[in-house]
């Protein structure tokens, strides 16, 4: 395509825009429906650009998660500057009508000012349409590709610290909990570098390496606009991840020039080997002891049987998360319908090292036209949190996302009762005879905790009821199932203004431990009027499960606990 266009159509300047899915670092971009929906890889990419034989002026991803330092590296010799999203784009992608317009009214402008268009143009946009959660969610920038290998070199420098704090457990639980609040994105794999540099001094890396890293990327992204669920995003991110399926290491082995950072991969994914020559440039590389940094935990139901606490003893970060699961037994069907997740868990006190919580469970779920939705969620910024629900229309592909903002009272941090400024102590402890190893991370002169929205008063708790408010945001299709990719194909609300839908009520299977088939509740039809309202569940049987988050992105779930409901009250087993 790059040689057709440039025999047929030769211009001074030449811009390339790829607008299709895109997958991140590993996953590359560009979904080939006519050859068994192949994707491109990175390194594919740089030899395309390679053969094209072109230089361009912008090379720009319309596509989700490539404004990384990955994709700047691979297309750095054959561009001047890299025009990319570090989040999901919606499917209109970028502003088109505008900067093409402002191109046509100063043909002659630099390169630097039209990527600046193109993200001023991109954010009126959706400004303008009022779409408000992929607004909220927008990220664009424009990125300087020459000033790329300072980034590099910055980054080499901060990963071989990173692996240095490796070689002492406590050490790298430290630094550990402190990235943990990064700023990541849909693929969480997908790590803001300015943010991960500025968080990581309270983790252990020198501020010089940090700063040099901020710097390097500051002077590279020469623009940006972002949202408000992404307010530490800085234009540029880089791929690091814990537990992952190694194919998908192996594509970014092959596109990554970081020696530093696949030794890091091989150590944090216990299966995966870093390439040789990464190996022979780093020497040993020290190998994660997952372990160690496992989450203890125990459950219990209350003494009055209205609620179950979960007792967390180590092993959690304040970048981890805790829900409950919820699921109704249908009598008539025998079997189990998933609620989906909650993000309401309440500090309902500390012991030492020990922080318990119970569940905010309320006898009410979010509902749509008199179903009951199965919610999960996908984002949380502050007090809002972006869920999704499946709801089902053949016309629309089938299985859909229904993307649901939900405004909670009070900001939804489970921590918040912590200060910041406390001093972090860590201890590592052997055990000589069991070859293991406990570290124990605990703040000095914590407050005990109280609830955060519960545990107040009854009177607090009644204004606050009702208070959780809701707002159909549209419908997306979630994630390409032949390529695992994000798909673009999204609308708003008002755009399917009169389409029916069935809310999908996912059936639990026990011996699968998942979800095992898929029901359809009463048709509606999609209206302005229509809202989603916490509606009291029905009396029944029902069972709650918690599931937790550790340090290391993975996720453990405790036994169910099985309660009834008679409409005020439950009483767990």
């Amino acid at each position: 395509f790059i040689k057709w266009s440039a025999a047929n159509y030769p211009a001074e300047k030449n811009i390339l825009i790829v607008w299709d899915h895109g997958g991140g670092s590993a996953g590359g971009l560009i979904q080939d429906e006519l050859h068994d929906n192949a994707v491109m890889s990175l390194d594919g990419l740089e030899q395309a650009l390679n053969e094209g034989g072109v230089h361009f002026d912008i090379f720009m991803t319309d596509t989700c998660l490539m404004a990384s330092l990955e994709t700047a590296q691979a297309v750095m010799t054959y561009a001047d500057y890299l025009a990319a999203s570090e989040e999901i784009l919606p499917g209109s992608g970028t502003n088109y009508k505008e900067w093409l317009q402002s191109l046509y009214d100063d043909p002659g402008c630099s390169a630097e000012r039209l990527g600046k268009n193109i993200c001023n143009a991109t954010q009126v946009m959706y400004t303008e349409n009022g779409d408000n959660a992929d607004l909220k969610g927008l990220t664009f920038s424009v990125i300087d590709l020459s000033r790329i290998d300072a980034v590099a070199e910055a980054f080499e420098a901060f990963m071989k610290e990173v692996l240095g704090l490796m070689d002492d457990p406590a050490d790298f639980g430290v630094y550990l909990d402190a990235v943990s609040q990064t700023d990541r994105f849909l693929d969480r794999n997908m790590w803001d570098l300015y943010d991960l540099a500025k968080m990581s001094v309270e983790g252990g890396i020198s501020k010089e390496t940090a700063i040099k890293l901020e710097n390097a990327v500051d002077d590279a992204v020469i623009t940006i606009v972002r949202g408000s669920y992404h307010p530490y995003a800085h234009g540029l991110s880089a791929f690091l991840c814990y537990n992952e399926d190694c194919g998908l290491l192996d594509r970014l082995a092959r596109t990554s020039r970081n020696p530093w950072q696949l030794a890091f991969l091989d150590a944090v994914n216990l299966k995966w080997d870093a390439p040789a020559w990464a190996t022979d440039i780093v020497g040993d590389i020290p190998q994660l002891k997952p372990e160690l940094y496992t989450v203890d935990f125990d459950t219990d139901v209350t003494e009055d049987q209205s609620n179950v606490l979960l007792r967390v003893n180590s092993g959690f970060s304040s970048g981890g998360f805790i829900r409950y699961e919820l699921q109704r037994y249908d009598d008539e069907l025998q079997v189990w319908y998933s609620l989906g997740e909650n993000e309401d868990v309440d500090v309902v006190g500390a012991d030492g090292d020990t922080f318990t919580v119970e569940t905010g469970f309320s006898g009410k779920w979010p509902a749509l036209a008199g179903e009951f939705l199965s919610v999960r969620s996908k984002d949380l910024q502050g007090n809002t949190v972006l869920m999704q629900a499946p709801v089902y229309n053949p016309e629309l592909g089938g299985i859909n996302k229904l993307c649901v903002l939900a405004e909670y009272p009070e900001e939804m941090s489970l921590l918040s009762e912590y200060e910041e400024e406390d001093a972090i102590t860590v201890t590592a402890e052997e055990d000589e005879e069991e070859s293991t190893m406990t570290v124990t991370v605990e703040d000095e002169d914590t407050p005990a905790m109280e609830g955060s929205k519960h545990a107040a008063t009854d009177e607090a708790a009644e204004d606050e009821e009702d208070s959780t408010s809701y707002r159909i945001a549209g419908i997306w299709n979630g994630y390409d199932s032949a390529t695992g990719l994000s798909d673009r194909n999204a609308w708003s609300a008002a755009e399917l203004d009169g389409t029916p839908f069935n809310v999908c009520k996912p059936v639990y299977s026990d011996y699968l431990d998942d979800i095992g088939d898929v029901r359809l509740g009463e048709e509606f039809v999609l209206e302005p009027d229509l809202t989603v309202e916490e509606t009291v569940l029905p009396a029944g049987d029902y069972r709650l499960r918690y599931s937790i988050s550790d340090m290391l992105d993975r996720t453990y779930a405790s036994e169910f606990f099985y309660f009834t409901w008679d409409g005020e009250a439950a009483v767990f087993e």
